[in-house]
Formats: C-alpha cells, sequence, structure tokens
C-alpha cells in the first residue's frame, strides 16, 4: 500500500467528505512528486511573472504539523494529478463552503485556490485562455457562455515550451466547465453572506463577506481570509488583487497559500 493510507482528516458527516489541509508525512510525499515531476514550479521569480514559483513554497512547519504553502493554480493541478489515482481531489468552491459551514478547517489568515475562471481569450494569461477555449470548443461548439468557471480539481498539469510558464492546463474528459454569472466584473465588491449550490455568492446588500472579480482573460478564484473576511477573490493578477496587496496570479502567491485535500466516501 502507498503512502496515501497516511491521509488524515475530519469527516464531514452529512458530506462523506474526509478534508483537511495537504501536510503532514502524505502532504510531503505529494510536494515531493509535484516537484520531482515539474521542477520549474521551483524556480524564482519575484519580479518575473512569467516563471511559475511561489516565494516561501515548500514544506513550512506550523503549529506543530508540516503543512504544504507558498503554493499557486499551476501547484494544484499537478497535485490534482497525484491525487485523483488515489481517489481523492483538492476542493472545489462547493466544498469549501461546506467546510465553513461545517466548520471542519480554520482558514484564518489563508489563501485557497479552487477554480480556474475564464471572461475571455484576452489578458490576464491570455495564451492559457485561449488554450482552454480551444479545448472546450472540441467538446461544446458554440455553446460557450462566459464567464466559466472550472475547479482546478478537474485539471491537470502538462509541460508546454510555447507557453510563458513552460506549463499548461490540460481538461480531464469529466471536466465540469459551468457558466457563472456572478462572476462578472459588474459584481466587483458586492456583499454576500450565504452561496449558491456551486459554492459562489448569493448577493445581499448586508453581507459580511465580498466578491472581487475581473473584466477578461484567465484569473484563478480564491477563497481569502487575509482581510478578517472570508472572501471571494477572481481578481486581476496584473493590477494587484484585492485589498491588502495581495494577488491571484496564477504563479504567484505568498506564504499563507495552501491546498485543501478532499477524500470522498469510498
Amino acid at each position: 500500500m502507498g503512502y496515501e493510507t497516511s491521509f488524515k482528516g475530519k469527516l464531514i458527516k452529512k458530506t462523506g467528505l474526509t478534508v483537511n489541509f495537504l501536510g503532514d508525512y502524505f502532504g510531503e510525499q505529494v510536494d515531493r512528486e509535484v516537484k520531482y515531476k515539474f521542477p520549474m514550479i521551483l524556480t524564482p521569480c519575484y519580479d518575473d511573472r512569467f516563471i511559475p514559483c511561489s516565494d516561501e513554497g515548500g514544506i513550512d512547519l506550523i503549529s506543530g504539523r508540516n503543512i504544504v504553502r507558498g503554493t499557486n493554480s499551476l501547484y494544484l493541478a499537478a497535485v490534482n494529478g497525484i491525487l485523483r489515482p488515489k481517489g481523492m481531489r483538492t476542493a472545489t468552491p462547493a466544498d469549501l463552503e461546506e467546510i465553513i459551514r461545517n466548520k471542519a478547517l480554520n482558514f484564518f489568515e489563508t489563501w485557497v485556490e479552487s477554480a480556474l475562471i475564464l471572461r475571455s481569450d484576452g489578458n490576464p494569461d491570455s495564451y492559457l485562455a485561449k488554450d482552454i477555449l480551444k479545448q472546450l470548443g472540441f467538446r461544446l461548439g458554440n455553446d460557450l457562455c462566459m464567464p466559466l468557471m472550472i475547479p482546478l480539481s478537474d485539471v491537470e498539469l502538462i509541460e508546454d515550451v510555447n507557453s510563458p510558464y513552460g506549463l499548461r492546463f490540460n481538461l480531464r474528459e469529466d471536466a465540469n466547465a459551468t457558466y457563472t454569472p456572478q462572476l462578472w466584473h459588474e459584481n466587483n465588491g458586492k456583499r454576500f453572506s450565504e452561496t449558491d449550490e456551486k459554492g459562489l455568492p448569493i448577493f445581499a446588500k448586508k453581507g459580511k463577506r465580498t466578491l472581487s472579480t475581473e473584466k477578461s482573460g484567465l484569473t484563478v478564484l480564491c477563497l481569502s481570509s487575509v482581510s478578517g473576511e472570508l472572501n471571494w477573490d477572481a481578481n486581476n493578477p496584473v493590477d494587484g488583487g484585492m485589498a491588502d496587496n495581495f494577488r491571484s496570479e496564477l504563479a504567484y502567491t505568498g506564504s499563507l497559500g495552501r491546498v485543501v485535500v478532499v477524500k470522498p466516501k469510498s
């Protein structure tokens, strides 16, 4: 038996999901596999946004436990390529909202990426946006309404010498691309407290949480608690993203970045 038997987490009885941050011995082995398969993810970049990086990536000791931090969407796609054959995956927006409702994990001062948001073939990340549109076109034809949300659990990472990152997203055959009108830029800054079955905001003027979203291109949807609220951010990485100067860039996140692993009931 492989190291996947070492995965431990909290069971959410309502859904049968076992959830936890990627870490401990299990997380260390997954992290090692990712970096062996895609060593370019480790390349430092800081001011060079064309090379995948995480400024404080890898295993870090937090509260007496080893937890992977400093992750990005490219890293999550690579992680899913390893988790899927083991009957696991990373969390979707709906999973994260279920975790919040059940208080299964503490998201204080964390940044958790969960889905790609595609609005057009323009910037930011035009190359990857066009490639995903091409993949979807073969499946859906002209029936494409944007913005589309694609869970990172539904994509894998492959090398691509023409990509600015040297990598690109490959949609699984069962990938779910969902029309998400909430994520149009007109809704940027709107408040909410409750979410729908997709894990996306149900807007309310007196809501306690905030949505940040962008106009075009390809971005990543993040659950962020860096400002004291559990907000959803799908903003433009080039312009700096949401408050507190954190950026939802496909190839960058700071030390608050976490991966949430989900194991469905077998």
